[in-house]
This record gives C-alpha cells, sequence and structure tokens, in this order.
C-alpha cells in the first residue's frame, strides 16, 4: 500500500485499488442524465497505474459510498463540479478515512479550492482546471511542486 499522503513521498504508483467519484445523488434539473466524462477521462489516465479502478456515480448506485471502500482502496477521486448538494458532497468527502489518498477535482473545487480544502481537512490535493496532465504527472511520480494546477496543504 502506498504510504499516506504518497504524493508528498513521490511515490504514486502501484495502487491496489481506486475510486473515481461523482458524488452528486440526483440529476441537474435540466438534464435527466449526463454521464460523467471527465470523471471518465481521468480514471483513464489512472488506470495504467493501478490493478483495479471502479467509476461510481452515486445517482445510480443504490449503496452508500462506505459500502463501496474495500480494504484495498488507497485512492478517491471526486469530480466536484455544481454548486448543487454542497452539505451532501462534503459530507461524503469527509467521511474517507485519512489513510486514503483523497483527491478533489471538477469545475467547482476549480473555482473554489480554498473552500474545499478548509471544509474538507482530508483532501490531499485540490486539482483545478483540466486534470488529465495533472494526474499523469503525479502518476509518474513527478514532484508535485513542479505540477501546476493543483492546491495542498504544506506542513
Amino acid at each position: 500500500m502506498p504510504p499516506q499522503n504518497s504524493f508528498i513521498n513521490n511515490q504514486f504508483m502501484n495502487y491496489r485499488h481506486v475510486l473515481c467519484v461523482y458524488p452528486y445523488k440526483s440529476d441537474l434539473k435540466d438534464w435527466k442524465f449526463i454521464p460523467p466524462f471527465g470523471l471518465e477521462i481521468i480514471a483513464s489516465v489512472i488506470e495504467k497505474y493501478c490493478r483495479e479502478i471502479e467509476i461510481v456515480d452515486l445517482r445510480h448506485e443504490d449503496r452508500e459510498l462506505s459500502q463501496l471502500i474495500r480494504k484495498d482502496t488507497d485512492l478517491i477521486c471526486f469530480s466536484v463540479n455544481w454548486k448543487k448538494d454542497i452539505p451532501f458532497v462534503t459530507e461524503i468527502i469527509r467521511s474517507i478515512p485519512a489513510n486514503i489518498l483523497t483527491i478533489v477535482g471538477g469545475r467547482h473545487a476549480t473555482e473554489c479550492p480554498e473552500e474545499w480544502l478548509e471544509k474538507c481537512p482530508n483532501i490531499d490535493m485540490l486539482v483545478r482546471g483540466a486534470g488529465e496532465q495533472v494526474i499523469t504527472d503525479l502518476m509518474k511520480g513527478i514532484d508535485h511542486e513542479e505540477i501546476p494546477g493543483i492546491s495542498y496543504r504544506k506542513n
């Protein structure tokens, strides 16, 4: 298992089980269903760096997220795009155990990175803007301080 906060230790490889989570329970009013394409793209980048990956769309999931986290889950990525359901999304992110690396990206996270880092102390890293290159760089082990487009806590 990668060490806690493995991006800090520059050992971002060989994950056993990764969850990519779209953390909303309802569709947007005007659209009945929009697949989380951005999250699917991020999952395709991560896929070659892990043994198993799952995309979880909570709109279509009867189980709670806690039931989907396994003993071998070592990375969870969230796509936070909308201003809706903020209390629910915050609660879901805050529920992730501290030993699991937690990365948040998406439109709303990009617009309000400080807010998300403040609300959710267990977020290890927040990706601002398009995440494909950031995730690729992280997965390749490039030092996080050299990667533009991320927010994280120092010390």
